[in-house]
């Protein structure tokens, strides 16, 4: 999982759900200029309705928090990230609703 969060508020923008072996090619997804998957990228352009320039400038403002959690289990990453989103309710999050497992 990885969170992107406000430097000077600590607010949490976005929470986003990877596996191990694709950790990093998530991440760098959003800093593509072309639509590789970066979903907070996009959603953050399009609810800010600005372009990949402004993102990329709006960068240097946020961290980015990586949370390792070693299991097999996908359904069980989902699960956590969903939890995480429903009680953090990050502003660039289309998930509305209460986590499921499968």
């Amino acid at each position: 999982m990885y969170i992107f969060q406000d430097k000077a508020t600590g607010a949490v923008l976005y929470i986003g759900e990877a596996h191990s072996q694709d950790l990093k090619q998530r991440i760098t997804q959003n800093f593509a200029p072309n639509d590789t998957g970066g979903t907070f990228r996009k959603d953050w352009c399009d609810k800010e309705k600005k372009e990949f320039t402004q993102f990329k400038e709006a960068l240097q403002h946020w961290l980015i928090r990586a949370i390792l959690i070693e299991t097999e289990s996908k359904d069980l990453i989902r699960a956590i990230e969903e939890t995480f989103i429903s009680e953090l309710k990050p502003k660039y999050n289309k998930f509305v609703g209460r986590p499921s497992v499968g």
